[in-house]
């Protein structure tokens, strides 16, 4: 396992190979400044957290440069301008900071930024001192942004080339040169200049995440590496099927975790754990997690988005949360990077191959089997659902459901409140062992737990 001295080293190779020295930023040559004053009273999908008053400050910059890539339509490699925007969330005191930043790949499967990555673990990243950066990567996140405010991102630009009008609005473009852009802001927060994102706190570490499209985005990016020369210390992809298979030859670590929403289209493609490479699979949670479905909801109702996640669906909102897994998996990868110790492996999902297209194993609750078990599966109080229904309702899709089991089901498995808590108490502790499950969550379950009115007798307090 090659450590962080390793990695360094590649780093400066991929500098020095680059002739990339110069600049406002130290390591790369771009321009880091402030985001202007805008017309809008905060940032596109600014944090709706307190970040106050966990000791967290929350900053917009620009950031830009040039980028090489294929230009059309003669296929050269061509350099072009770019401008756009980081935003960035950090400890105020930098002896707070881990030496670990965060770069989210911002997805646009709704035709605008949405971080999908801060609302699962932004608890954990404050509780530990993370660094965390969102990019605006692809054009159709910087063409919203540029009409959502033009007296604020105006400027910003993407050297993209259109795409034929039959393409659906989140692919209107061909995107030549994301791939470079994201490149450049990791070296750029590595080695900043006068102005620096980080407000003086520097990174020894940056890892990379994408979740759903913009993961999709990560595992070519992956693939495409150079062997031994990345400008990211480890990868965390997250909740997707798509994009084919990672290379074999991995020589960097990457963390990849599924929900229960793409296990059965990744089944054929699966991979196993390796050096470089873990995988997790996450039964009865739903492609975007409860905690992020809920940030995003307040954020469209702020920013002006309407009413796209609006809930017409035959199930409630999720109770089982990817979010406890995503944070073990970030903990895990950060350590990982750090010291070299690898990540703990985990059981896949128990899959029916008897027919055609396999399908997830259930109990009797119709709750799937297998793969990493978290309390609220374990100790189940209704039926976990990966992909909600009416599927033609994205929103109902996405973020999967819950169905509580009728008041005779849940008499019969927990009979008394103290029954119920003790099980997700034991629960806890196993996923804890484990290593699926950080114990700071634990206990926040457990007092969940004790809250609950499960088990509970008519006016029983």
């Amino acid at each position: 396992m090659r450590g962080e001295i390793g990695m360094c080293a590649a780093l400066v190779a991929v500098l020095v190979a680059a002739g990339l020295a110069g600049g406002q930023a130290a390591g790369v040559d771009v321009t880091i400044s402030p985001a202007s004053p805008g017309s809008k009273p905060n940032a596109f999908h600014a944090s709706v957290d307190d970040l106050k008053t966990h000791g967290f400050v929350e900053q917009e910059y620009f950031i830009a440069g040039n980028v090489d890539g294929k230009g059309k339509p003669d296929d050269a490699v061509s350099s072009q301008a770019y401008k756009t925007r980081l935003l960035v969330r950090r400890p105020i005191d930098p002896k707070r900071f881990n030496g670990t930043v965060v770069v989210e790949w911002l997805n646009v499967v709704l035709g605008y930024d949405l971080e999908l990555g801060w609302p699962m673990f932004g608890d954990e990243m404050m509780r530990d001192g993370y660094g965390w950066v969102g990019i605006s990567a692809q054009p159709v996140g910087i063409d919203y942004l540029m009409k959502w405010d033009p007296q604020r991102y105006g400027s910003l630009m993407h050297p993209a080339g259109t795409a034929p009008p039959s393409q659906p609005a989140t692919s209107r473009f061909i995107e030549n040169y994301s791939d470079a852009i994201f490149t450049q802001t990791a070296m750029a927060l590595r080695r900043p200049g006068p102005i620096d994102p980080l407000g003086g706190s520097r990174a020894q570490r940056v890892l990379a995440f994408g979740s759903a499209g913009a993961a999709i985005r990560l595992k070519p990016y992956i693939n495409n590496l150079v062997a031994g020369r990345g400008p990211y210390d480890g990868y965390f992809v997250h909740a997707t099927a798509g994009g084919g298979k990672l290379r074999e030859n991995l020589d960097v670590p990457v963390f990849y975790l599924n929900s229960e929403w793409e296990i059965p289209a990744y089944f054929a493609i699966r991979q196993p754990d390796s050096q470089f490479f873990r995988y997790w699979e996450v039964p009865g949670s739903g492609h975007i997690a409860r905690h992020s479905e809920d940030t995003l909801i307040r954020q469209s109702d702020r920013d002006g988005q309407g009413d796209v996640w609006s809930r017409n669906c035959d199930f409630e909102q999720a109770v089982m949360s990817i979010e406890y897994a995503s944070r073990a998996a970030l903990h895990h990868l950060n350590e990982w990077v750090k010291t070299g110790k690898e990540p703990p492996h985990a059981p896949l999902a128990r899959m029916d191959t008897s027919t055609t297209q396999p399908t997830l194993v259930r109990d009797q609750y119709r709750n799937a089997l297998g793969g990493v078990r978290l309390p609220s599966l374990d100790v189940p109080t209704g039926r976990h659902v990966g992909e909600g229904t009416p599927r033609d309702n994205r929103v109902c899709s996405l973020t999967g459901g819950y169905e509580q089991f009728d008041l005779a089901t849940l008499t019969s498995l927990y009979p008394r409140h103290a029954a119920y808590v003790s099980g997700v108490e034991q629960a806890a502790e196993r996923a804890v062992k484990a290593g699926y499950l950080l114990p700071a969550d634990a206990k926040a379950i457990r007092v969940e737990a004790g809250r609950s009115d499960i088990g509970k007798k008519p006016g029983e307090r």
